[in-house]
């Protein structure tokens, strides 16, 4: 049951986040019941929905897009492999399932069931053929888009915005003061702290609207004070500090970040899209440079090193090279 989230979405198409917020408690009652998580796992579920490129979201004006369904082509070597994107419902998966016979000699399709932590995302359709052609041909017949020429992930990568842009883009005011809810970005803990009054510029602090809970996040720096993005202001700040915060296992392919650091999503979709696969969680079993033992971190496997260094060019990240495994540990190269 709690699989049909997607297949109910892609059924709407656009909906408001407050609409989307009552499918996903309807699907997981249990979540609506627990204080603790009522006010976060919506949002986790969201984030892995966008990052595996199902959907898309805006939190001001509160809206969720399903996107189309696409064959997306997965980096690697040798045979090539390509995972279901968008939005999907009872008829195209039959119509896999049907075509899935109709191709055997030529095509191999693996239906992956996923689950992080208490949550049951969305089954992973995994495509592999040797021959381009029958991806182009497997898209014709189920009548939705495809690339067959470049690795979505790179393309994305390389198209997500970059730290200078993010600096271009500050519009200084010339006040900002308003009697909302506050918290302040600890680039030492790494999480936004109450009643925090003794940062120096730069910091990021978090505003929320205590009526619509929409949240602002304005950047203090030595020129003025500007409304950023938070993913972006955070990595701003992280690098001001120069505190380095990204592992790269490169033997093993695998990418670590901080949970609450996450990256800014064209990034994270651009990491998720290397294998298809949402990132799983883990805690660190010892310090690693700045970053403390038991440090909960998502991991994204099968980034290969170019795409890694792409993405920490773009938030101005000097990588850690350290041994990741996914089964909790984080280990010292």
């Amino acid at each position: 049951m709690r699989s049909l989230l997607l297949e109910i979405m892609s059924t709407r198409g656009e909906m408001t986040i407050e609409d989307y917020k009552g499918i996903f408690y309807s699907l997981y009652p249990e979540f609506y019941e627990d204080e603790g998580k009522i006010k976060t796992a919506y949002l986790q579920m969201l984030y892995y929905l966008d990052s595996l490129g199902h959907c898309e979201f805006d939190f001001e004006n509160r809206k969720v897009f399903i996107c189309k369904p696409m064959i997306v082509l997965l980096p690697g070597r040798g045979c090539m492999r390509a995972v279901l994107a968008g939005g999907r419902d009872k008829i195209l998966i039959d119509k896999i399932q049907r075509l899935k016979d109709e191709f055997k000699d030529e095509l191999t399709v693996s239906i992956l069931k996923q689950e992080r932590g208490e949550m049951e995302l969305p089954d992973v359709i995994i495509f592999e053929t040797l021959y381009g052609s029958i991806l182009n041909k497997l898209a014709d017949r189920l009548a939705i888009g495809m690339n067959t020429e470049t690795p979505t992930a790179w393309i994305i990568a390389y198209e997500s915005g970059n730290m200078e842009e993010f600096q271009l883009k500050f519009d200084y005011l010339p006040s900002f003061n308003v009697n909302w809810p506050r918290r302040t970005f600890d680039p030492e803990n790494l999480f936004f702290r109450k009643n925090t009054n003794n940062f120096e510029v730069p910091y990021l602090d978090e505003y929320t609207n205590p009526i619509s809970h929409q949240k602002k996040y304005m950047l203090a720096t030595e020129d003025g004070i500007t409304q950023v993005d938070r993913d972006w202001g955070r990595y701003y700040i992280l690098n001001r500090m120069e505190k380095s915060i990204l592992l790269y296992d490169e033997i093993n392919q695998i990418l670590g970040v901080p949970t609450y650091i996450s990256l800014p999503k064209l990034l994270a979709r651009a990491a998720t899209l290397c294998s298809g696969m949402a990132p799983e969680k883990i805690k660190l079993n010892q310090q690693i440079g700045e970053l403390p033992d038991k440090l909960q971190m998502d991991i994204y496997i099968g980034v290969d090193l170019t795409i890694v260094k792409i993405i920490a060019n773009k938030v101005g990240q000097k990588l850690i090279q350290t041994r990741l495994h996914c089964g909790g540990k984080g280990e010292m190269a």
